[in-house]
């Protein structure tokens, strides 16, 4: 069983975990905001919710991660395009599994070591087996 990388590294290197993480904080800051200082009840429930569904984002995000992590296959793939946008860097990759040619792709923070990993073409994939197209780039985790 593959060891599951700390929490801290999976919100370093996940678009996913971290994104949501800070829109939860900006919500939940404004709905205090709204009932402590403007008391305006409507605001407070309404970005109370949202930052309790960012939560839940997240949450859902890191059993996935951590699933994958658990029960996931490594496969040899390809980078076949990287494009970064502020503050994420979308990898889109292929390979093969089970007879099947897979091509998915992978939203990560943009970090230094994104940026070290976007001139390797071959690299180490972590997929789902029961779905393939759910894939992280093993390589950017430490093992």
């Amino acid at each position: 069983m593959r060891k599951v990388p700390k929490i801290k590294e999976l919100f370093l290197r996940d678009y996913l975990v971290l994104g949501p993480t800070l829109f939860s904080v900006i919500f939940i800051g404004l709905a205090l905001y709204f009932y402590f200082v403007d008391h305006n009840l409507n605001g407070f429930y309404g970005l109370s919710v949202l930052g309790v569904i960012s939560i839940l984002v997240v949450l859902v995000r890191l059993y996935i991660l951590k699933k994958l992590f658990q029960t996931g296959i490594d496969v040899s793939g390809k980078i076949t395009k990287v494009s970064f946008y502020r503050g994420m860097c979308r990898f889109t990759m292929e390979f093969d599994y089970d007879s099947q040619h897979i091509k998915t792709s992978w939203i990560a923070n943009k970090n230094q070591a994104t940026r070290d990993i976007r001139n390797i073409v071959d690299v180490k994939v972590l997929a789902n087996p029961r779905r393939p197209k759910q894939a992280v780039i093993l390589d950017l985790f430490k093992q």
